[in-house]
């Protein structure tokens, strides 16, 4: 064997050993996910227990579950607190939208998460929060949540959501091939309902 082919044989297994060890490296690396917060008005953001920063906040973690916790700024009235729990996907950003009423039920928002599918089409998940309400994508009545499909277009649509006594809420989200994405999406009482429920029942008067 004379030295030239030495030479490329020695070449030739250093360059297997890296790029092995690369990838091998690359494997061992905890996948990296977005998560992107945006809030009325501003508001402390918690990742799992720890104060990271203020809305809007946008930064990259490590995929898997995350506890979110959103302390809006103290105003003239106080203002709910929020608490979720996400699963954020490898190279995907999960999405949430929170508009702090002064408890849980006067509050909106909604929570844009995807989970890995692996097909060769986009699918889609909306749950409603009041259940049961009419839903529409790209100006189409659809049906009414829970509402899922397993065949769904890839790309940018607007969903509606729509229920008697509550603030319709409309959201912009786009499907990705090979994901399921799923809308959780909170609607608040019109300024109608929320007067009538204010009015005291007798159950709500002690004497």
């Amino acid at each position: 064997m004379n030295k030239a082919l030495k030479i490329l044989i020695a070449l030739l297994i250093i360059i297997f050993v890296v790029g092995l060890s690369l990838f091998l490296f690359g494997l061992l690396q905890p996948k990296k996910a977005g998560i992107l917060i945006n809030t009325t008005p501003s508001a402390t953001v918690y990742l799992n227990g720890e104060a990271v920063g203020k809305t809007p906040f946008e930064a990259t973690r490590n995929a898997g579950e995350v506890t979110v916790r959103l302390v809006p700024e103290a105003g003239d009235k106080p203002l709910a607190v929020y608490e979720t729990r996400v699963t954020l996907s490898p190279k995907i950003q999960t999405i949430i939208v929170r508009e702090f009423g002064e408890s849980e039920e006067t509050s909106q928002g909604e929570t844009i998460s995807f989970e890995k599918t692996g097909g060769k089409e986009a699918s889609l998940a909306i749950v409603s929060i009041p259940d049961s309400a009419e839903v529409s994508i790209d100006g189409r009545l659809m049906g009414f949540a829970p509402y899922k499909t397993g065949a769904f277009a890839a790309g940018d649509h607007k969903i509606t959501l729509k229920v008697p006594n509550y603030i319709e809420r409309t959201i912009s989200v786009r499907t990705v091939v090979g994901y399921k994405l799923t809308a959780v999406v909170k609607l608040a009482p019109s300024a109608e309902t929320k007067e009538i429920r204010s009015t005291p029942t007798p159950n709500d008067i002690k004497v």
